[in-house]
């Protein structure tokens, strides 16, 4: 007989390691970082444009004014240039045709700097082409970033946005306690906090170490036992290979529309 304690504690360690599983394997999706955990609206549907002629002061800038155009989305891939520039969290176009992505939506990075900012790195794009794009706090939104410098030689770009969101918070209303917020703070080089996976793994080890100790204190306290026979539910643990088999076979059964047989 299987002991409906057992099978009940099973079900439920199932469903954390699942949910554990599924956490480290989606923790990366976070669209934020330990001081700026949610920034996901600033996800847009169509992209921010940094326009061609924009008035700039940069040395590449030619006569005052941006040589290129600039499109951004943040938190996912440009929308309005997905075509020519698939999977591109920064796109550059110029005159004549020209398009170029300054790194992959894959790559994208966030980090918290020292002085409360939020500095957003992309890379793998066209021809090692690479961008940081810091989100600065504001009193203010600006309402697209603003060209900063290019590398000439590696053609690494730097891009600056002031945003209200960018002052600690992100898109919640609050600023997260020990959020940096003047020069010289703390800061932090880790993105996102704790996800419902990382949650998930610390709540399951709770539940074995109290099971398993809570278990055998009653086992050798109250019945008695000793050795092996301490262990909470014995019979449904070893029982437990046979039922993992029986199952098994019952699915390929199914799928197999075949004839079940019990082991």
């Amino acid at each position: 007989n299987i002991d409906f304690i057992g099978l009940s504690l099973f079900n439920m360690l199932v469903f954390m390691i699942l949910m554990g599983i599924a956490g480290v394997f989606g923790e990366d999706d976070t669209c934020g970082t330990k001081f700026h955990p949610k920034l996901d609206c600033l996800k847009s549907a169509t992209d921010y444009e940094l326009k061609m002629g924009t008035a700039c002061t940069a040395g590449v800038c030619k006569g005052g004014e941006l040589p290129w155009n600039f499109f951004f989305n943040i938190c996912q891939p440009v929308q309005d240039q997905a075509a020519v520039c698939k999977g591109a969290g920064i796109c550059q176009t110029w005159n004549g045709g020209g398009i170029a992505s300054l790194g992959t939506q894959t790559s994208m990075k966030m980090e918290d700097m020292d002085n409360g900012d939020v500095k957003i790195s992309y890379s793998d794009g066209t021809e090692e082409r690479s961008a940081e794009l810091i989100l600065k706090c504001a009193e203010k939104d600006d309402p697209a970033p603003t060209f900063v410098k290019e590398n000439q030689k590696s053609f690494a770009y730097t891009f600056h946005w002031n945003l209200k969101k960018a002052c600690g918070g992100g898109c919640g209303t609050s600023k997260p306690k020990g959020a940096p917020n003047s020069p010289g703070s703390p800061g932090s080089g880790s993105s996102g906090g704790l996800g419902f996976g990382g949650w998930g793994f610390i709540i399951l080890l709770i539940v074995v170490i109290v099971y398993v100790g809570a278990g055998m204190g009653f086992m050798a306290g109250v019945k008695g036992a000793r050795g092996v026979e301490m262990v909470p539910n014995l019979t449904f643990w070893q029982e437990f290979p046979g039922l993992v088999a029986d199952g098994v076979k019952f699915t390929i059964a199914k799928i197999r529309r075949q004839e079940y047989t019990p082991i």
